[in-house]
């Protein structure tokens, strides 16, 4: 019932708002032109695309769809037929938190839990009223680190290498899942590489899946080249993502301006990658389970979004799952507030993005510096509910529930007199 009202109320928005007009109309020419000339030609056809050929397969297949039943790409039928992959993905996100939290809580509680991220106001704003993908690649993400936990490594590997050819933003994660590979290679040798070994075989049948049908008369480099553009793109110290750089003017400052002592923005924030990675990296070691990978993730999504250049509005958007994936594992409520922080901060970032031009959001407006200092307030609720989770203190009621010691009897230095009793029971 939760999850049914929440594919109706999407697709009644899906219906409403055509979507944000750059990326809607970008997706529906893709999808017109794969089904017109295939995949094996929409490359080298004429056709701008930014994106990998991971999405571009799924787009074939929707405006295949919409060939068949005589859609035009203009028509608003057809802008649903492509924002419903990123709804089914929504839908199918708050199920497997439904099961997640079913071996927690109780069945009314994890109904609850589902609901919060059926209805998220951020999931129905980005894939049914924006029309944006973010939570096909999180589900994608959330796909990965799952299958790593329950020791599926190759099929964590064929998930990640998928999610990178759906969109580059996957990349986030792949410092971190190469860590959790290496540290079990240390701590098994033998089962470690073998299973290394097995996981680049299925990452590397993936890859040749998906891109052998867009390869046809492409140079060797072809794919390097897709990704080495699309990098370069947005030369940024933001794009509307509300950050530090936003907080100090910074919305579409070139990422070549200089800081300070010949720092540019894109070094510092390449520097603040590379810490945060260097910081979830840490705490998923140090907190010795598997199952720390997710909250360890959800600082590494949120370190990067604050911190990092180039960023996008929605680029928060995985931390959402993440983070109440978290909770459905570890119990710890302050996982809920971060959860709810992540949700206000993406949400305000995007919403004004997509209902207005990006020239009212450059410098400092009062609206751009409040969600920026909301976005570090938050980021700051993120890190305490997820140290909290991985190293909890111990309640009252747990402490006086521990075995007490034995007491001892009291030493008592007076002297003792015996009586007459004490003189027959000696002799």
């Amino acid at each position: 019932l939760v999850l049914g009202g929440a594919f109706v109320l999407s697709t009644i928005l899906a219906l409403a708002f055509r979507g944000h007009q750059t990326d809607i109309n970008c997706f529906t020419a893709w999808a017109g032109h794969a089904a017109n000339v295939g995949p094996w030609k929409f490359y080298t056809t004429g056709m701008w695309a930014d994106y990998p050929p991971g999405y571009i397969l799924v787009l074939w297949l929707v405006g295949l769809i919409g060939k068949l039943f005589g859609m035009g790409t203009a028509g608003i039928g057809f802008a649903y037929l492509v924002k419903l992959p990123a709804i089914l993905a929504d839908v199918f996100s708050a199920y497997l938190v439904y099961k997640l939290a079913k071996k927690r809580f109780s069945e009314k509680s994890a109904l609850c839990f589902c609901a919060l991220m059926a209805l998220n106001p951020m999931s129905l704003l980005d894939s049914a009223a924006w029309g944006q993908i973010d939570s096909i690649l999180t589900l994608l993400a959330i796909g990965s680190l799952l299958c790593y936990t329950q020791g599926k490594k190759p099929w964590a590997a064929a998930l990640f290498v998928l999610g990178v050819l759906v969109k580059p933003q996957m990349l986030v994660f792949g410092p971190l899942l190469a860590a959790a590979f290496i540290a079990d290679i240390v701590r098994v040798p033998k089962q470690g590489f073998k299973e290394l070994g097995i996981s680049a075989l299925y990452g590397i049948a993936v890859l040749l899946v998906v891109v052998l049908p867009f390869s046809p008369g492409q140079e060797p480099l072809w794919l390097w080249n897709k990704y080495t553009s699309a990098a370069g793109s947005y030369p940024y110290a933001t794009v509307n993502a509300f950050n530090l750089y936003a907080l100090f003017g910074g919305n579409w400052m070139g990422d070549g301006t200089e800081l300070l002592f010949g720092i540019t923005v894109k070094h510092f924030g390449i520097a603040m990658i590379v810490m945060m990675c260097i910081v979830s990296i840490v705490l998923f070691l140090a907190a010795k389970e598997k199952k720390a990978i997710f909250p360890a993730a959800a600082v590494l999504q949120w370190g990067i979004f604050l911190c990092s250049h180039a960023m996008h509005e929605r680029y928060l958007f995985p931390a959402i799952l993440l983070l109440m994936i978290s909770y459905c594992l570890y119990g710890e409520k302050k996982l809920l507030a971060a959860f709810g922080c992540a949700t206000t901060v993406t949400f305000l970032n995007s919403v004004v993005c997509l209902f207005n031009d990006s020239q009212a959001l450059l410098g400092t407006p009062l609206y751009v510096v409040f969600v920026s200092l909301l976005n570090i307030a938050g980021f700051a609720v993120c890190v305490n509910a997820c140290l909290s989770a991985l190293w909890p203190k111990e309640t009252e009621e747990e402490q006086t529930q521990k075995p007490q010691p034995l007491n001892r009897i009291p030493h008592d230095d007076t002297p003792h007199r015996m009586h007459k009793k004490d003189w027959l029971l000696a002799l």
